[in-house]
């Protein structure tokens, strides 16, 4: 007995207002479907056996043998007050802060003290540059009304380069941190990459999205879930025991 639209079995009764009218007007398509359907299909194979042609019937048993397994490709679940609904369809996407996963590793900490430690030793250095200028300038201040012209444009020529090889330190050492910060955690973004393709894999994602860059303001939870936490216990997991 096929539910009519607005009878509802009694173990819908005690659904939701919004969930009793979405099942309400399910079942009245349904039911228009099926009583539409069903007299035009009996039609056609009349008219086939009419004409002898019985091979035109072979498409028509592939369609009516094949429908029924589309209303099972979403199996129902049963809850607790014997309802049966559909499962909701699994996440697509899956979105996470790098920065966070990378923070958390005991290794990162590790390595920003090694960065700072070098940071520091380029500072003095271009530090004891900069008051050696400062000498060289202050003597050339105090001299150069009593300096002969030779040596007063040797003193300008010292200084200019000093100032000009300052300057090309300062720019060495940054640069020079920069490939070193890069080289300390290369191996820690390479196990997070590691950890992402195999999380995506598992869960059959289609793309994993770094929330840090700020270029995603809006993430449907019906198809996206953020993995932060789950990457986060496969990260721990590969850490060595003490």
């Amino acid at each position: 007995m096929l539910p009519m639209a607005g009878n509802l079995p009694d173990s819908l009764v005690y659904l939701p207002n919004d969930v009793q009218c979405a099942v309400s007007s399910l079942c009245g398509l349904y039911t228009q479907l099926f009583f539409f359907t069903v007299p035009y299909i009996f039609c056609l194979v009349m008219n086939i056996i009419s004409l002898g042609n019985f091979r035109c019937l072979l498409p028509l048993v592939v369609v009516l043998f094949c429908s029924p397994l589309s209303f099972h490709a979403q199996e129902p679940v049963t809850t607790d007050s014997g309802v049966e609904m559909s499962l909701p369809p699994a996440p697509r996407y899956g979105y996470c802060s790098l920065t966070a996963l990378l923070t958390s590793l005991p290794e990162y900490a590790q390595a920003m003290e090694e960065l700072q430690t070098l940071r520091q030793r380029y500072e003095q250095e271009a530090l004891h540059n900069e008051d050696d200028f400062r000498r060289r300038f202050q003597e050339y201040l105090q001299g150069q009304k009593n300096f002969p012209e030779p040596i007063l444009l040797k003193r300008q020529g010292d200084l200019e380069r000093a100032m000009e090889e300052g300057l090309a330190f300062r720019r060495q050492a940054d640069s020079l941190l920069v490939e070193a910060e890069r080289e300390l955690l290369s191996p820690l973004r390479k196990r997070i990459a590691d950890v992402l393709v195999s999380i995506g894999t598992e869960r059959g994602y289609d793309y994993i999205m770094d929330t840090d860059q700020g270029v995603c303001p809006f993430l449907n939870p019906a198809v996206s879930e953020d993995i932060t936490a789950y990457a986060l216990s496969k990260l721990e997991e590969q850490q060595p025991k003490p």
